[in-house]
């Protein structure tokens, strides 16, 4: 069936990959959408080709919730647009995507060793281009001193072997 929709409620699927749960998409193939775009059309009718900075949160929002993949390349559009109040509001919520261990809170990662095993991750080197949005969320370079990472990882231990005072694993001993 078709469906009609008002002036600029469709998006094109240009940049999809950076907002595909936050909007409509314009139900037709990508080269035919390159034709309409190079045409003006696209324009004309009012058919967004690009997402607000808000769409891109809220799709790396949803996506965080629903533990589904994201492109890396949110994080790039998300570091072009440090300023926007919506991306500082990102520090509070697990929004890193790290596979195997699915989304991750920002304060919990290190771009540097850190010794807490699996209770604390790092981010790899491709992802560097990025260090001033993952700085902003909190992600550091190594932990020091007066981190809470360190009581925090020894109740996280505590909660987990105590009841039932199961001996420790290797991986939490070492820590």
């Amino acid at each position: 069936p078709t469906r009609w929709f008002k002036p600029g409620l469709l998006h094109a699927v240009f940049q999809e990959y950076l907002y595909k749960t936050q909007a409509t998409f314009l139900d037709l193939p990508q080269p035919l959408q390159s034709r309409a775009a190079t045409a003006n059309l696209i324009k004309f009718l009012d058919i967004k080709d690009s997402p607000s900075v808000q769409q891109v949160v809220d799709h790396l929002r949803k996506c965080s919730h629903d533990g589904a993949a994201i492109s890396e390349q949110v994080y790039r559009f998300l570091s072009n647009n440090l300023k926007e109040p919506a991306v500082i509001d990102l520090k509070n919520i697990a929004c890193l995507y790290l596979p195997p261990h699915g989304y991750v809170h920002p304060q919990h990662v290190f771009w540097n060793e850190h010794g807490f095993g699996p209770y604390r991750h790092q981010l790899g080197a491709a992802l560097r281009p990025y260090q001033p949005l993952f700085d902003m969320m909190g992600v550091r370079e190594a932990p020091n001193d007066s981190d809470p990472d360190y009581l925090e990882v020894i109740l996280a231990i505590s909660a987990q072997f105590a009841p039932g005072n199961h001996p420790l694993e290797e991986c939490a001993h070492g820590v």
